[in-house]
């Protein structure tokens, strides 16, 4: 990785190589995996939806209540199945494959935000290398959800809203951007962090007029919100009439914060004590007490096994330790069935994540002095807000869900992946601002290497223990 950054070929071939890898890892997990291995059933609402051809109510299951995009689409792909011949197994398969799908097409997106902001290509390859081989967004794609399709949403949307903006905000990029916003807080709650994040650009082009006149960028604002807003009123409106809450919850289904267990001197939303997941990287009673340690940790391993039990399989003590997480029983007195080489695999990857961590803080106050630098010109000016405001609402969200419930399961680093493109811009101007030396190039190159690398052995592992059982 030591190429002069013009090489942009050498760039290139390693930036697709990274891709089809992290696609690799992404389709052998899912591979092998079973499609009713996920945190939640989101199966039903899209077998009601295909037997009645209609969008089931928002009562009608647990996971009825979510708004319906990811349901509509795979509802037709199981409509398309069952049309040539598909057995149930398989068509659920398939279903699982096209979350997987949504998954892999993220990276490519992700690869094309990174291409479009001002950092070395090396810092571009660390960056797209870390997503790609993102323990947490690797093991959603696995799982049947519509948290992937959310991710792919949200990242498909900054991609258009640059795309408009280096372009001088034309009006067909501007009507691709408002049905990708449309189809994106149609997917997930979580996903609306989309919409403030892209109203900064506009708003911050309204103020300096970089690329395009004040009353081009109103016009620009009214055609890229109007549809999905008004949209989204009258999805909160019908919804108002008929369950007496404008975005309907399932939190009168089940109280996680009375049910699930929690730390007994309660929970700190202000620490970050990495040593306690990376002594022990599976959930515990003695790790649960810090907000962000969970948050963080569950971004590198599976704390709360979904794939762990593959691995080291001791059926009596998994079932004793989920019934544990679900509030029905005591932890499990006998000693945790994790292995040497899998509780090593846990701490070396959370371990290792602290760099990235670290370098994407770094990067954000890097680009902060950028853009304090930029007055008022170039791409950096309008994409910080995007990426800061991204992090920040969609932190804000995930923090107000652990106020509410302070209990693991509220504390899913899932959730905060709805700002993966503000994760991978920030590391990259992190790799940018301290890359000069060539030691230091060097050792970033060899961290990032044996992170990637210990990522892959650990799906590896997972894959080559069920293929064997």
């Amino acid at each position: 990785m030591n190429v002069a950054d013009n090489d942009k070929s050498y760039y290139r071939a390693i930036a697709w190589a990274l891709i089809i890898l992290g696609c690799g890892l992404r389709f052998l997990l899912f591979w092998y995996n079973s499609p009713d291995n996920s945190y939640d059933n989101h199966f039903e609402p899209i077998v009601i939806m295909t037997k009645l051809g209609i969008i089931p109510a928002k009562d009608a299951c647990f996971q009825c209540y979510q708004p319906p995009v990811f349901y509509f689409i795979s509802a037709l792909v199981a409509k398309a199945c069952i049309g040539l011949g598909f057995g149930t197994a398989a068509l659920y398969k398939v279903l699982q494959f096209v979350n997987a799908l949504y998954a892999m097409l993220t990276l490519v997106v992700l690869y094309s935000i990174l291409k479009r902001v001002p950092v070395s290509g090396f810092a571009r390859l660390l960056a797209l290398g870390t997503v790609c081989f993102l323990p947490r967004h690797i093991y959603m794609s696995a799982m049947h959800s519509n948290d992937t399709i959310s991710y792919f949403g949200v990242a498909l949307s900054i991609l258009l809203l640059l795309i408009a903006f280096e372009r001088k905000l034309p009006y067909r990029y501007l009507v691709l951007l408002s049905l990708s916003v449309a189809f994106t807080i149609f997917t997930k709650y979580t996903a609306f962090v989309v919409l403030p994040a892209l109203f900064a650009a506009f708003a911050m082009n309204f103020i300096r007029c970089s690329v395009a006149t004040r009353k081009r960028t109103l016009v620009s604002v009214v055609v890229v919100f109007l549809f999905p807003v008004l949209l989204l009123g009258a999805y909160s409106i019908a919804n108002m009439k008929e369950y007496g809450k404008a975005l309907p919850w399932n939190d009168s289904t089940i109280d996680t914060a009375s049910e699930h267990p929690r730390a007994e001197g309660g929970t700190s939303f202000t620490t970050l004590k990495p040593w306690t997941t990376i002594g022990t990287p599976i959930i515990v009673p003695g790790n649960m007490d810090s907000f962000w340690t969970l948050i963080y940790s569950r971004m590198w391993f599976d704390m709360e096994p979904m794939f762990l039990d593959l691995i080291d399989p001791d059926r009596p003590w998994w079932n004793q330790y989920y019934s544990w997480l679900r509030g029905e029983a005591p932890f499990p007195s006998a000693k945790s069935p994790l292995s040497t080489p899998t509780r090593l695999t846990g701490s070396l990857l959370i371990t290792l994540g602290l760099v990235p961590l670290v370098l994407s803080i770094v990067g954000l106050i890097y680009y902060v002095f950028r853009w304090l630098g930029s007055r008022g010109r170039g791409v950096e000016y309008y994409t910080l807000p995007v990426f800061l405001l991204l992090m920040l609402f969609n932190g804000a969200g995930v923090l107000l869900l652990g106020f509410k419930a302070p209990v693991y399961s509220s504390m899913k680093a899932a959730y905060f992946l709805s700002s993966i493109p503000a994760f991978a811009v920030f590391l990259a101007y992190g790799v940018t601002a301290i890359e000069k030396r060539k030691k230091v190039k060097y050792l970033l190159a060899i961290i990032f290497s044996l992170l990637f690398a210990l990522v892959t052995l650990h799906i590896l592992h997972i894959a080559v223990s069920v293929a064997t059982r």
